[in-house]
C-alpha cells in the first residue's frame, strides 16, 4: 500500500472533500436549470393548448351559426 503519512491523508481528505462539495453544488445548479427550462416548456405548450382550443371552439360556433 502507499506510505502516506498524517499529513498527507489530510490533504487528501481536504481534497476530496472539496471536489465532491463543488461536484455537488454544480450538479444542484444544472438541475436547477433544467427544472426552470422544462417548467418553462411545459407552461408554454399549456398556453398553445389553451389558445388552440379557444381557435377551435370559435371556428366551430361560426360554423354553427352559419348553419
Amino acid at each position: 500500500m502507499l506510505n502516506l503519512e498524517a499529513s498527507d491523508l489530510v490533504l487528501l481528505a481536504i481534497g476530496a472533500y472539496f471536489a465532491l462539495t463543488s461536484l455537488v453544488r454544480l450538479m444542484r445548479n444544472r438541475r436547477d436549470e433544467l427544472v426552470q427550462q422544462l417548467t418553462a416548456e411545459a407552461e408554454e405548450m399549456q398556453r398553445r393548448k389553451k389558445a388552440e382550443e379557444k381557435a377551435k371552439k370559435k371556428v366551430d360556433s361560426r360554423k354553427r351559426k352559419a348553419a
